[in-house]
């Protein structure tokens, strides 16, 4: 039986940094309607009770759930808690959060109110954020027959205020392909998310990487935007482009709204929240290749380090620039300089026709800001954290060093009490690759691929 979920249990009342991801179609409002028959008025009284729902990622552990604030009052100090955050960025700050009544058939949790903030300096939010990219990068979204998943970014949601709503939210990352053409032939529908949303859907293809170096194309993807693509999206080749996009999914969304009419019974809307282009640098491209290599790696280690062919990595880019515009050597060596100043937790170095990646192992950074800076816990925690800013080959030679010690060694003071961290990620980690290992080919040989017939086209051009 095919599993399109990971399912984990976050131990009941444990602090973990907590990441909204706020747009303003984000923040819903579940609504529950009761009618209660009042015999003193001798009629029948609808209830409503109302829960503030947000999306909210936990770094550590690299999963998806929701925040529901159960009374007014907790749902108007958390939105103002969180109202300055742009998708997942926020003014340099960060939350941690005590979990209560989490609940892993639907993803949902409470806090009860306790929570707090604390504000970072601009180089500890830098490192964050680089942290929480490749934390979503370095686990891209899955395509199946209807639509995209991401198996540890999802929630379950159920809405009803003038008309009712129901869906599974998935919070998707990964590669798109768009045209001009593609970007003319948009339509606009209006969906229910508690108040009418006019959106632009087009068609748009999917692109997965397989363990050969074959490009796996799915089209006919539906993408949304708030606005008319073909203004808001710009094409650089005559061909195509590809982008690295982040998407809000309501996978199986249905609605008693009127002005819904969908052509088809199961709807997925896929919501872009961003879209970045493609300059085929292997920095943008290997981080969607990891879950092809995970086996390789022992997940729970410090330090991630695997090896991928120059072969196999030249083999997408040359498929790649096939449909699209070619590689600038100047653009990619600027590029490089770029990301490697800004991103000093993803490393690549080429040794002869090897392609060698170090990646720190993104539980780290989040768990040393919580217990540092949130919880006030120092035992070295400040000096790993500023090795990792200025001396990055200096903090990853110590972690290395750290992660081959045993357990009771002094060595693993600074990061006391992560290794339940690690076994909650590693759990996660686990489920996504099996349900990665349901979906996608070794090789373009495997027939099990669902896209198959669309992979050839996109090939064989």
């Amino acid at each position: 039986m095919m599993v399109n979920k990971c399912l984990i249990d976050l131990p009941q009342k444990k602090e973990f940094l907590i990441n909204p991801i706020i747009d303003y179609y984000t923040i819903l409002e579940k609504v529950n309607f009761k009618v209660i028959y009042n015999p003193f008025f001798r009629k029948s009284l609808a209830v409503q009770k109302r829960f503030g729902t947000y999306p909210i990622y936990f770094p550590e552990i690299g999963c998806l759930a929701a925040l529901e604030t159960i009374s007014p009052n907790l749902s108007r100090e958390f939105y103002e808690e969180t109202k300055e955050f742009d998708r997942f960025y926020s003014d340099e700050k960060i939350i941690c959060s005590r979990v209560y009544n989490f609940d892993n058939n639907v993803n949902r949790f409470v806090s009860w109110g306790n929570y707090i903030s604390s504000k970072l300096p601009k180089s500890y939010y830098k490192l964050y954020i680089s942290n929480l990219l490749n934390d979503f990068l370095f686990m891209p979204s899955i395509v199946k027959k209807f639509g995209l998943i991401s198996p540890n970014r999802w929630f379950l949601l159920e809405s009803r205020t003038s008309y009712s709503f129901k869906t599974e939210v998935n919070y998707n990352v990964g590669i798109i392909y768009l045209t001009k053409e593609i970007l003319r032939n948009s339509k606009k529908i209006t969906l229910w998310l508690n108040s009418p949303l006019e959106i632009w859907e087009i068609p748009a293809g999917f692109v997965t990487f397989a363990r050969d170096g074959s490009v796996l194309y799915k089209d006919k993807i539906l993408v949304h935007f708030l606005k008319d693509p073909s203004e808001e999206v710009k094409l650089i080749s005559s061909k195509g482009d590809y982008f690295t996009c982040f998407l809000l999914s309501l996978n199986n969304y249905v609605t008693d709204f009127p002005k819904f009419k969908p052509n088809k019974k199961k709807v997925n809307i896929n919501l872009v929240e961003n879209l970045t282009e493609l300059i085929y640098s292997p920095y943008e491209i290997i981080p969607f290749m990891f879950p092809n290599v995970i086996d390789s790696i022992h997940v729970d280690k410090l330090i991630f380090e695997f090896e991928i062919k120059k072969d196999v990595f030249l083999s997408v880019i040359r498929r790649l620039m096939k449909f699209s515009s070619v590689q600038h050597p100047e653009l990619l060596e600027s590029y490089k300089e770029i990301f490697e100043s800004q991103n000093k937790l993803f490393k690549i170095e080429e040794n002869n026709r090897i392609l060698k990646i170090t990646l720190v192992n993104p539980v780290i950074v989040p768990f040393l800001l919580k217990e540092y800076y949130i919880l006030g816990r120092q035992t070295g925690k400040k000096e790993l954290l500023n090795d990792l800013i200025n001396n990055p080959a200096t903090a990853i030679e110590k972690l290395k060093d750290i992660q081959n010690e045993p357990p009771n060694s002094g060595k693993w003071y600074p990061l006391c009490g992560i290794g339940r961290i690690i076994k909650l990620r590693n759990k996660v980690l686990a489920q996504y690759m099996r349900i990665w290992k349901q979906i996608i080919p070794v090789t373009r040989r495997d027939s099990n691929y669902f896209a198959i017939h669309s992979y050839r086209r996109h090939n064989s051009r």
